[in-house]
């Protein structure tokens, strides 16, 4: 949603992009809730590993490094009154909790201040960026 040229002058490709994209996540969440997510069995076979026990090259080869190097580690928070905020998983990530209500969405977002390229102000503002242009998008199919 970070395209606002595409928003302004095509926003009826810019919704398809938008429901494609939400369709796509539904179907990896679906698969990762499941137990088939692409990662899950690396996960399990990581987790096995007893204490000193030496690491296959597997766990430090670059292509899995970098499929579990998270720089947006994201949560719902399902609790009614959370107030909370969590560390990014990576030291150039983010940290992003949130939660829906009937009429809020509420987050918490956070950045290591030692990071020259990260800026939780800076997310904060894409964000509510992108919230108000889907609300739009939202409301002028409405119109349709």
């Amino acid at each position: 949603m970070l395209d606002e040229n595409l928003v302004r002058t095509q926003p009826d490709k810019a919704l398809e992009l938008f429901q494609a994209a939400l369709k796509s996540h539904a179907s990896y969440m679906q698969l990762a809730v499941s137990g088939k997510g692409v990662d899950r069995h690396l996960l399990g076979l990581r987790r096995c590993l007893q204490p000193g026990e030496e690491r296959p090259s597997l766990f430090s080869d670059v292509a899995y490094t970098r499929s579990t190097d998270f720089r947006i580690s994201t949560s719902n928070m399902t609790f009614p009154s959370f107030m909370t905020a969590f560390a990014p998983t990576s030291p150039d990530g983010y940290g992003f909790c949130y939660g829906t209500r009937d009429s809020q969405f509420v987050c918490g977002i956070s950045s290591y201040n030692a990071c020259s390229i990260t800026s939780a102000a800076a997310m904060r503002e894409a964000l509510e960026w992108s919230l108000r242009a889907m609300r739009a998008l939202h409301k002028e199919q409405a119109k349709l």
